[in-house]
């Protein structure tokens, strides 16, 4: 009998216990968790049955992901027309500029093609809501090339005539080169890129224009560096001018030196400062070779050297 009554006793605590978790979920505060309940039954409602439901076609910017390896290069479609259902409110919403609508091309093979479009094929930022149900037209063409890239020189594009008496020596670009990215058929052929054009109208001076555009013939073309900075080299109009020379080791031959300049080093020059040396070349011929002094050899050109008879 004591054992029996200490069983019964363990198991009367229990029940109780259980009694008490019921009473707890569904007697006590059953106002405030029947309000609650009503809330969640209003939302739902709202959301699903009372949400006015509406559609609308709108036109939007179609955009194209291609792969690293191909650029597009000819797409007629520029905008698409798209057909969109669902929450009334959030349709009327919408702008178009702010809705964007992606193709994906990265798995295509360069060529010419025509791309069928559906819902299914492309992706939007459309909201919560609202669902995409059609897409116009449904085919589209597109010309898709392998990119290629490579180094090409930049060009300073001068314009306009400097003072009176002074001329354009040259001029240097920083960097010299700029690396292109672009369709192939487009890359092969590009052998310079030029600048936007430079004034140099009245110039009598070197100078330098910081942060100079370089200029860009193809929209697919993309620079390492879009602007550069350009050094215009000017100096006084070069003339040409002769002057005999002696031949060493040969006090009876003569030879006749033309060197183009500005007037005032070609002024400076004295014959007796030109040297002549013959030397042989691989036909045997004998060569007339000059030896201009240090101070001339960055400032004039040698345009003809000639033995005289």
């Amino acid at each position: 009998m004591f054992v029996g009554s200490e069983k019964y006793g363990e198991r009367k605590p229990q029940g109780l216990f259980i009694k008490h978790v019921i009473r707890k979920i569904f007697l006590e505060d059953w106002a405030m968790k029947l309000i609650a309940l009503a809330i969640t039954l209003g939302l739902w409602l709202g959301v699903t049955v009372f949400t006015k439901q509406g559609s609308a076609r709108l036109t939007v910017p179609l955009s194209v992901r291609t792969s690293d390896n191909s650029i597009l290069t000819n797409s007629a479609v520029k905008d698409v027309t798209i057909r969109v259902s669902g929450d009334d409110q959030r349709i009327r919403d919408l702008s178009p500029s702010d809705i964007r609508i992606l193709l994906d091309l990265a798995n295509v093979e360069p060529g010419e093609k025509i791309i069928t479009i559906t819902p299914q094929t492309v992706s939007h930022n459309l909201p919560s809501g609202v669902r995409l149900e059609d897409i116009q037209p449904r085919g589209v063409p597109v010309k898709l090339e392998a990119a290629e890239q490579k180094d090409v020189p930049v060009e300073a594009n001068v314009d306009g005539t400097p003072a009176k008496g002074f001329e354009v020596y040259s001029q240097f670009t920083a960097p010299q080169r700029v690396r292109v990215r672009g369709p192939a058929s487009y890359i092969q052929t590009l052998d310079v890129l030029p600048t936007e054009k430079i004034d140099v109208t009245g110039k009598s001076s070197d100078f330098v224009v910081n942060q100079v555009p370089v200029k860009v013939s193809n929209e697919n073309m993309t620079l390492s560096d879009t602007v550069v900075d350009v050094t215009i080299h000017i100096g006084e109009r070069r003339i040409q001018k002769s002057f005999p020379a002696a031949v060493s080791g040969s006090p009876t031959k003569k030879a006749t030196v033309t060197l183009y300049g500005s007037p005032t080093i070609l002024t400076g020059v004295k014959p007796e400062n030109l040297k002549v040396e013959i030397q042989r070349n691989d036909a045997g011929q004998d060569v007339p070779s000059l030896m201009l002094p240090d101070a001339l050899r960055d400032s004039v050109e040698v345009r003809s050297l000639k033995l005289r008879p």
